[in-house]
């Protein structure tokens, strides 16, 4: 007969060598689809300039904050300075967007 000991120390040895089957990656099948393919639009990029853009591009989202504080009384209402500065504040403040009450009756 096998020692109780030694069997559960092969188990524990072989739980603890392979990764769980949901951490594997699976392999692509022959003849997927890609998501394009399936009629579904990959993630887009944010548009330069926007306030998503900045939020994904600190080093831009500094260098525009620094040119429109700057120049503050010329550039202070350009599209690329309202957006640079909500993006600051956003990451500031760390504030994710939340939906406005203005014109509502609660």
């Amino acid at each position: 007969m096998r020692d109780p000991l030694a069997a559960w120390a092969l188990l524990a040895a072989a739980f603890v060598a392979s990764p769980p089957a949901a951490a594997q990656p699976e392999p692509p099948r022959a003849g997927a689809l890609s998501p394009q393919q399936q009629g579904q639009q990959p993630e887009a990029e944010p548009r330069p300039g926007t306030v998503a853009w900045f939020l994904r591009n600190p080093d831009a989202r500094r260098a525009a904050v620094a040119r429109c504080e700057d120049d503050a009384g010329r550039l202070r209402d350009t599209r690329e300075c309202v957006n640079a500065l909500e993006a600051r504040d956003k990451t500031f403040f760390g504030v994710p967007d939340l939906p406005t009450t203005e014109g509502r009756r609660f």
